[in-house]
């Protein structure tokens, strides 16, 4: 039954190991592989269901779509038949929205579950990673603009002063963009930009390789681009960071770093020709029409060519003609066949004056210090 395999497969993810042979077990035993029907989760409780996102997305969630979607349809059911709260912790709640929000999944019934406080009520009891989660899942269905958060805003930016890495970088995704309503939000940004970021970034932490993971610093180097913070230090460092994991990093998290190098006006040639060879080589079975045009977008703007990636976007447009994005994407790749390197600074300060007068100066005293 469900509560048997939640139980057991939430063992296997506290000892945090991976059985690919029990996890098709699992599939066939609930009906959550690929193309099933998951019935038994139609009789399931609420706390069964989220216990059993959990550990699946602890463990292996690649290839358990229909598993995430019947159980999103099974929380919608209780929803409606329960209401409010029915049968969910605040904590289970909020890990269950991060669940969901990875699986590109929108719960909007979320709020509803958690009952957020009026005036005068009493906040949520929340821990730190299940705030960060519920930030997560908010800045991942955009919804970090909404003003009636702001009891979510006060716990995050209360959290992100004493949290991890990990939790830190969630956080800072949902703080960078809510800190344009909100001063608390502000405030917290600031604290983790100047204080928080440095120490863990500071070569005794690196040395020891425990309070910064690896799939925070994409998260890290996206908020600062979502805010628009131009800390160039902190920048550099993420950077280098980035450039020793790219060849472990998935596609989404590649993609994340291009973009956000772009929206930084940051030009890293080497990391950028290590994010392009990881998605050609490793990944390009995984890139949708708008993820290609997302990264040739990135590389034209920061003028860089990459023979590999364009090629991959020719072969594209051939296997997606008739799409509805491959116009988008055949433009993007004509602006990126014109690229070509950069000559001197003075050169692409001229050009870059044109786009951004702001950064000029900045730019090219960074680029004689390197």
């Amino acid at each position: 039954g469900v509560g048997d395999w939640v139980r057991l497969l939430g063992a296997f993810a506290q000892a945090r190991r991976t059985d690919p042979a029990l996890m098709a077990e699992a599939g066939e035993a609930l009906g959550m592989a690929e193309g099933a029907s998951a019935e038994p989760l139609s009789a399931a409780g609420a706390e069964d269901v989220a216990q059993l996102v959990l550990a699946v997305d602890a463990l292996s969630p690649a290839g358990m779509t229909s598993l995430f979607s019947a159980a999103l349809e099974r929380i919608r059911e209780l929803e409606q038949d329960q209401g409010s709260g029915g049968g969910l912790s605040s904590g289970s709640v909020a890990r269950l929205a991060g669940a969901f929000a990875r699986s590109q999944l929108r719960w909007d019934g979320m709020l509803s579950w958690l009952a957020p406080p009026g005036d005068g009520a009493r906040l949520p009891d929340l821990e730190d990673g299940s705030v960060a989660e519920l930030a997560f899942a908010c800045h991942t269905w955009g919804m970090s603009d909404r003003g009636d958060l702001d009891w979510l805003v006060s716990l995050a930016a209360a959290a992100a002063r004493r949290c991890d890495g990990r939790k830190l970088s969630k956080l800072l995704l949902f703080l960078g963009q809510a800190r344009s309503w909100n001063a608390a939000a502000q405030a917290a940004f600031g604290h983790a930009l100047q204080v928080r970021l440095p120490l863990l970034l500071a070569p005794a932490v690196r040395r020891g390789g425990s309070e910064l993971p690896e799939d925070a610093v994409p998260h890290l180097l996206e908020a600062l681009a979502l805010a628009r913070e131009r800390d160039l230090s902190v920048i550099l460092s993420l950077s280098g960071r980035c450039l020793s994991l790219a060849q472990r990093l998935d596609a989404e998290p590649l993609l994340s770093i291009a973009t956000s190098l772009e929206r930084l006006r940051v030009r890293q040639e080497r990391l950028l020709i290590e994010v392009a060879d990881n998605l050609v080589v490793r990944h390009q079975r995984a890139l949708g029409p708008a993820d290609i045009e997302a990264a040739l977008r990135a590389f034209t703007a920061l003028r860089v060519p990459h023979a590999s990636l364009a090629d991959l976007a020719r072969r594209c447009l051939e296997k997606w003609a008739g799409s509805q994005d491959v116009t988008r994407l055949q433009a993007a790749l004509q602006g990126f066949e014109a690229v070509e390197w950069p000559g001197d600074v003075n050169t692409m300060a001229h050009e870059m004056n044109c786009r951004w007068p702001s950064t000029v100066a900045e730019s090219v005293r960074v680029s004689q210090d390197l």
